[in-house]
């Protein structure tokens, strides 16, 4: 009994210490499998042109110093919302920038609940990519760069947390539905347009929210709480958003149009040079100035709601002439006694693209309802709903024993701010997801 108690403790250890060490070039269509994980990469690895990798769902892969993993031809990495894929570093004690990271040169590649960490640039895109998004529900935490694009990219649901920047890109991409929190700077270089706009996405706490280029439209986001500036650069428009508590809420440069947004309780509103369309958006409150002009030439930002009613309590609030002989004069006349219909009211406007359920009222106390767009996407009688906090710690799981009709849910009494709910089948697919804000 003794020596076979010992033979199995040999198995034991043999199995839990498994892993397989990847080098070199992969010249064939190859799978990392769950049984092989995990799998550390020990120096660069090539897949070659023509070639494809599929990582399953659970695999974990992990990177040694020099550790780098180059695409030339296809990866398939499709994770699902149990069995997230993971790549990260293999040291002892993990910082960001141990590795290299992932670097992907084609248009073929798929990737969905995947997660970088630790990196220098968790994906380095230079592939263009065309059709539905490749990259969804992944996460960037504790990269220098989270992605780095030379590329035409679609991202769809992402996280992104504890960055050095989170997003940094040189070409038109979309940015849809996704939450940047706690990074240095959250977007870093935006130019989208080609592929769509950033929009429906939550960017907070981080130092700074968007440094733009020449390009882009930002739509239906919340900017709120970043250190030093919400948005920087110029912008084709900046519309329906909500931006607030900030040090600076706009520094907007030549070219931008400017509406229907919330700019308020920042310490400066607005920092503008000229050529600027700013008109019917809520300005007010902010602690230092409203709007500082940063131009020798006049121009006008009418149409606009400062939540007050006296023009000279109004001119006050701008840094111009008045203040500055050097600068230009701000006409600001005639101006709204309350606000455009079109403003986000707190940020009741951000759009919820979820087609399968529906979830209201949202923003919401931590009681809302659960109603199904489309019952016969479900295939069990009974569906599961799980509540994740920002730090992705798991607060309320529960079984709704109907898919039709109204399920009213009630987390209990949380701390404002932003969570996010999944809604499964009874057998583990994901029927639908998104973001919950409790005030």
């Amino acid at each position: 009994m003794r020596k076979l108690l010992g033979i199995l403790s040999l198995l034991i250890i043999g199995i839990t210490g498994y892993c397989t060490n990847v080098t070199g070039g992969i010249f064939s269509n190859t799978t990392w499998t769950l049984a092989g994980s995990p799998y550390i990469i020990t120096d660069t690895v090539k897949v070659f042109g023509g070639i494809t990798l599929t990582i399953q769902p659970g695999v974990v892969v992990k990177f040694n110093t020099k550790g780098f993993l180059e695409i030339a031809g296809s990866l398939s990495a499709k994770g699902n919302a149990h069995d997230s894929i993971i790549f990260t570093s293999n040291l002892a004690s993990p910082k960001p920038g141990d590795y290299n990271g992932v670097s992907i040169q084609t248009s073929t590649d798929t990737l969905t609940y995947c997660r970088f960490s630790f990196s220098s640039n968790g994906l380095n895109y230079s592939g263009a990519y065309i059709g539905s998004p490749p990259l969804a529900h992944c996460v960037f935490a504790s990269n220098l760069v989270g992605i780095f694009f030379v590329a035409l990219v679609r991202i769809d649901t992402c996280i992104f947390k504890y960055n050095t920047t989170g997003i940094r890109n040189s070409d038109e991409d979309s940015i849809n539905g996704c939450t940047l929190v706690n990074n240095g700077t959250a977007i870093s270089n935006f130019s989208g347009g080609l592929y769509g706009p950033l929009e429906n996405s939550v960017i907070e706490y981080n130092t700074n929210g968007v440094f733009s280029n020449s390009s882009g439209l930002i739509e239906h986001c919340i900017i709120n709480w970043n250190t030093d500036t919400a948005i920087y650069g110029n912008n084709d428009s900046i519309i329906y958003n909500e931006i607030e508590h900030n040090n600076i809420g706009i520094v907007s440069l030549n070219g931008s149009g400017i509406y229907y947004n919330s700019v308020s309780d920042n310490t400066v509103g607005f920092e503008v040079e000229s050529g600027n369309t700013i008109e019917c958006n809520s300005i007010c409150n902010n602690s230092s100035y409203n709007l500082i002009s940063q131009t020798s030439n006049n121009f006008s930002v009418k149409d606009n709601y400062w939540c007050l009613t006296d023009s000279a309590q109004i001119q006050a609030t701008i840094y111009d002439g008045h203040q500055k002989l050097t600068l230009g004069l701000v006409s600001f006349v005639p101006f709204y006694t309350s606000a455009c219909a079109s403003v986000p009211n707190a940020i009741n406007e951000v759009k919820d693209n979820n087609e399968e359920i529906k979830v209201y009222p949202n923003p919401n106390n931590g009681q809302f309802i659960i109603a199904f767009n489309h019952s016969e996407l479900v295939s069990e009688s009974q569906a599961i709903v799980e509540v994740y906090n920002m730090m992705g710690q798991k607060i309320y799981n529960a079984t709704l024993n109907q898919v039709q009709g109204d399920n009213n849910i009630n987390i209990g009494k949380q701390a404002p701010g932003v969570y996010f709910y999944r809604v499964l089948q009874e057998g583990g697919s994901l029927i639908g997801e998104g973001k919950l804000v409790v005030q």
